[in-house]
């Protein structure tokens, strides 16, 4: 009676740590997801950061935006993006860059092969 006791308990605990084991994301699992939306019309944007997946993170961006013709430019995970602007209209955008200023960077960089006076209108970094 005591033996089969003994083995019910064993069985609870080993179960439990199975069902933790499982709970507990692994290196390819998870992570901190961040994106960028804009409309072309108005100018607006919205920005997200630290959400569970990529499609939450655009969601939350395009809602930031607030805008109808809104649109999803980047997005990234455990990283940095960000979004430039040119004189004349044209975008650059970075992602998965691993501060703001290299995110910035490398927004402006393609903003400037497609335009010229181009300025950061919204960047944002998860918190890893």
């Amino acid at each position: 009676m005591k033996t089969l006791k003994t083995r019910s308990s064993v069985m609870v605990v080993v179960t439990a740590a199975v069902g933790l084991i499982l709970l507990v994301p692994g290196p390819c699992m998870g992570g901190n997801y961040g994106a960028i939306a804009y409309s072309q019309s108005t100018g607006c944007w919205g920005y997200s950061y630290n959400y569970g997946s990529r499609q939450a993170a655009i969601s939350e961006a395009l809602r930031r935006c607030g805008e109808s013709d809104c649109q999803w430019k980047v997005w990234f995970k455990n990283s940095c993006g960000a979004l430039a602007k040119a004189e004349n209209g044209a975008l650059g955008l970075s992602w998965g860059a691993d501060s703001r200023a290299e995110a910035e960077a490398r927004a402006l960089e393609e903003c400037e092969s497609r335009g010229s006076n181009c300025e950061i209108i919204c960047w944002a970094c998860t918190s890893r």
